[in-house]
């Protein structure tokens, strides 16, 4: 049988139906105060009646719930953080990630300069800077890797992708690269 794999992010603890409950009206409420009634009731897929139920115990069925996104992205928030989560687009970068947010703007000018029919390089480099940050995860469920281990990997993909970006932001003020080709 295959190791458990390592995470970093604990499963939350279950919730009791009150707290829940109590969060899903706060969901609703919310959204009936920017919508209205009608328009939430609309988009949930019920009777302004059955919104009304909702405050009497009575629980929506999941994708009626979800469907409240429709109206604003953040509406299930108060689940999310019940929860200790929040809900982000899958590609999203993290924004207190420095280097993320520094590839990011360096991706950005790259494309600036390529030709605009091309999108190789900005291809590469984000598959390049997935490929770095999920690594040490990767490797830590092929084998037996310590914390430590773990947080040196990523440690020296962190400062080599600090050197790539520092040759690209080279690369778009020089217009060339240094002439110190060696391996980045």
């Amino acid at each position: 049988m295959p190791p458990e794999p390592r995470t970093i992010v604990r499963n939350p603890d279950p919730v009791d139906e009150v707290r829940f409950h109590a969060a899903v009206m706060e969901c609703v409420s919310k959204q009936i105060a920017q919508h209205g009634v009608g328009k939430v009731a609309q988009v949930m897929g019920l009777s302004v009646r059955q919104i009304a139920n909702l405050g009497a115990g009575s629980m929506p069925r999941a994708d009626r719930l979800a469907n409240l996104r429709s109206l604003d992205r953040d509406a299930l928030d108060p689940v999310h953080r019940l929860y200790g989560e929040r809900a982000v687009p899958r590609d999203a970068l993290c924004t207190s990630d420095p280097i993320s947010a520094r590839m990011a703007a360096l991706l950005s000018q790259t494309i600036e300069m390529e030709c605009p029919d091309s999108d190789g390089i900005a291809s590469i480099l984000t598959q390049l800077n997935g490929t770095f940050r999920g690594l040490s995860a990767r490797l830590s469920k092929r084998t037996d890797l310590t914390r430590r281990q773990t947080a040196l990997i990523d440690e020296m993909l962190d400062h080599e992708l600090h050197k790539l970006a520092d040759r690209l932001e080279k690369l778009g003020r020089d217009g060339a690269l240094p002439d110190d080709h060696s391996a980045v």
